[in-house]
């Protein structure tokens, strides 16, 4: 998909790429804004605060470059994924994370936003791994480094690949498995390191409204999916290189 060079002994097709580029033109000419309005005289000065206040809360959680990730990987990979990892006590915001599709383990019977688990092998880096958020984080410095060796030298034939000169620099990402799921009819969140041997964060997603205070059965995962097309029976559904391939 990202290989855009001739050569003189192929014609290369690029349907796909046209197609989701034009699909995302479409989406930011036709994408649905929120604005507050008043009820009452007087409103107008709090309306203007609101205006404000949001859009300054978008800016500070990079939401233009997490939803414009989400939306392509909503086209190109059957499902967008946005998921909620921590609350920024520096900016006073909430910090969402665009993930690869890829690296998701649904729940095989789950359908749009009715799932019992959702699972997600990520990479963060050593800064990434504080005392505050994960606990038993000296033994998870010294990860695995044939891990590393092997993630390096993929990166490495990459580069190759794209005629990049490989700059020998290793870059400290550690592979954790993190786990959403119901205990006890309450929903956690727990973090594996180590290949899964070692535990490193188990935390209670929280209430946030008056109703899932209430009844906990109301509390989500903190997890949006955006999906292009899905079909019951999928946790994935359809996307557009579904539709385009050759059937032939």
């Amino acid at each position: 998909y990202n290989n855009i060079s001739d050569t003189d002994n192929k014609i290369y097709v690029r349907l796909i790429r046209s197609t989701i580029q034009t699909l995302l033109g479409l989406y930011y000419t036709d994408e649905i804004s929120v604005n507050f309005s008043g009820r009452q005289l007087g409103d107008d000065e709090y309306v203007e605060t609101f205006e404000n206040l949001a859009k300054f809360d978008q800016e500070e959680m990079e939401m233009a470059k997490i939803n414009y990730d989400v939306q392509w990987n909503r086209l190109f990979y059957w499902v967008g994924i946005r998921v909620f990892d921590r609350w920024d006590k520096y900016r006073e915001a909430p910090v969402y994370r665009s993930i690869d599709p890829m690296s998701w383990y649904p729940d095989p019977l789950g359908y749009i936003d009715n799932h019992r688990f959702h699972g997600f092998d990520l990479e963060v880096s050593d800064a990434d791994l504080t005392d505050d958020i994960y606990s038993n984080v000296s033994q998870i410095k010294n990860i695995q480094e044939m891990e590393l060796a092997n993630a390096d030298r993929r990166r490495k034939e990459v580069r190759e690949l794209q005629g990049k000169i490989d700059d020998g620099v290793i870059n400290p990402f550690y592979h954790v498995y993190n786990h959403f799921t119901i205990i006890n009819k309450k929903k956690y969140l727990i973090t594996l390191a180590n290949g899964g041997d070692l535990l490193i964060r188990c935390e209670e997603v929280e209430a946030v409204y008056k109703e899932e205070q209430n009844n906990s059965n109301e509390i989500p995962f903190p997890i949006i999916l955006n999906y292009y097309e899905p079909i019951k029976g999928d946790p994935f559904g359809i996307c557009i290189p579904d539709l385009l391939e050759d059937k032939q």
